[in-house]
């Protein structure tokens, strides 16, 4: 159904590869050779041109604005002004980073196993934090795999860069600088620093969130008030199918949307993409998917209680079914967190873990995660996605929040009592009993 081959057990059965290659040559004209080539390939040409298009006039735009700029200031001013941006990120990142208390902080996090290699797998890192530097050893972390989970070390690299990212001052820009004090060890033939030809269809969500987690397990060691809790596992269903004008479509569906995990201070955000994004991933409008697509959704729900406790909670997850009608659609569905769920920290507790159902309309059934196959009329599948975990001892969470979460239903009745030892009256909503 695209985009995901969750058999792989290597490279070449996950995509058609092509090697860097030059979409406009010979002096800016487009190699259509290269352009028929991808388009040929790709299940909905009609809609990737336009994605093509789109990449390629805001690199006109961007080169066009830079040329701009180079001859109202000269190339060489131009340049110092950039290696000074550098330089100036640098020792900002650098005089925070200063502030961390010099150790060695071990973490590890376990990443669910593929459909042909059934894990799990093992995520090691050894943090060491000398003055303005930071060093990531991934030394001891388990080895690659006949699974789609594989980590490129260009992802390693992203997804560590991620994790201190977010636990430094927000305003210090993203650029070459900041990255200079950050060093990375990544074995090769280990999972975070995978050879040829061993897959890696989902190295950019699956295994990447994992890195991160575990780097921010790692850095919660050395800076407390910095911790970021582990957010909802990634997962998403793609669909392929005829579209009521007779073109064939294939929707990622940005379910992906679990729970985000609570920081230092605050709540995780409900409804949002895993850590791998930070939450950027914008689902489709689903009025505007019926409308144009042979497919029903029948929920799109918070989950009650999904949040992991804490005294500052996790983030919901949420359900999403999907029912198609007509001709039959092909899925893919794939992800992680059906059986690890999100750890909490300092005190904070796990939130949800993830749940897949398929089958007739009232008689579904529960599976795994990776899976290929058709749906039709009367039938539906969908996702629970899990929440984000807690930080901090539940029992100190401002009772009047709990309340807040129950109004809301994000906490349940139950829950409130049992997990934050506040008991709230059913008919007056109002907080009754604090134990």
């Amino acid at each position: 159904a695209g985009t995901y081959n969750p058999m792989a057990t290597e490279l070449m059965q996950e995509a058609f590869v092509i090697p860097p290659s030059k979409l406009y040559h010979n002096g800016g004209k487009l190699n259509k050779s290269l352009w028929d080539l991808f388009l040929t390939n790709v299940r909905v040409p009609h809609y990737q041109s336009g994605d093509l298009l789109a990449q390629i006039g805001g690199n006109r735009i961007a080169e066009r604005r830079i040329l701009e700029t180079v001859q109202e200031f000269s190339l060489k001013m131009f340049e110092n002004t950039i290696n000074k941006i550098i330089d100036s990120t640098e020792k900002r990142i650098r005089a925070e980073l200063e502030t961390w208390p010099d150790g060695i902080y071990k973490a590890e996090s376990l990443c669910e196993g593929g459909f042909t290699d059934p894990g799990p797998y093992n995520i090691k890192v050894s943090l060491t934090v000398k003055g303005s530097d930071l060093i990531f050893d991934f030394s001891g972390s388990y080895r690659q795999v006949k699974a789609i989970v594989n980590s490129a070390i260009s992802n390693t690299y992203s997804a560590v860069y991620t994790s201190v990212l977010t636990s430094v001052d927000p305003e210090i820009p993203h650029n070459e600088g900041c990255f200079k004090p950050i060093n990375i060890i990544a074995p090769k033939g280990t999972i975070v620093n995978v050879e040829w030809p061993y897959p890696t269809g989902m190295s950019t969500v699956c295994i990447a969130q994992e890195i991160i987690h575990a780097c921010w397990k790692a850095i919660a060691q050395a800076v407390p008030d910095k911790a970021n809790a582990e957010w909802g596992k990634w997962n998403t269903m793609v669909t392929n199918g005829i579209d009521r004008y007779g073109r064939r479509y294939t929707i990622i569906h940005y379910i992906n949307l679990a729970g985000g995990g609570a920081t230092w201070g605050a709540d995780g955000w409900p409804h949002v993409a895993s850590s791998m994004a930070l939450g950027a991933a914008i689902p489709m409008s689903v009025e505007l998917l019926e409308s144009k697509f042979p497919e029903l959704i029948n929920m799109t729900n918070f989950v009650i209680d999904s949040g992991g406790p804490g005294k500052w909670r996790g983030g919901v997850g949420m359900k999403y079914e999907i029912e198609p009608y007509g001709d039959k659609v092909e899925y893919v569905k794939g992800g992680c967190g059906q059986i690890f769920p999100p750890e909490g920290l300092l005190g904070g507790k796990e939130g949800s873990i993830c749940r897949h159902w398929k089958g007739p309309k009232g008689k579904i059934k529960y599976g795994r995660a990776l899976e290929v196959g058709y749906a039709k009329e009367g039938r539906v599948f969908g996702i629970e996605m899990s929440g984000g975990a807690g930080i901090g001892n539940p029992l100190e969470r401002d009772p009047e929040l709990v309340r807040w979460d129950v109004l809301n239903e994000y906490v349940s009745l139950e829950s409130a009592e049992k997990d934050y030892g506040v008991i709230i009256d059913p008919n007056k909503m109002e907080i009754d009993y604090i134990k």
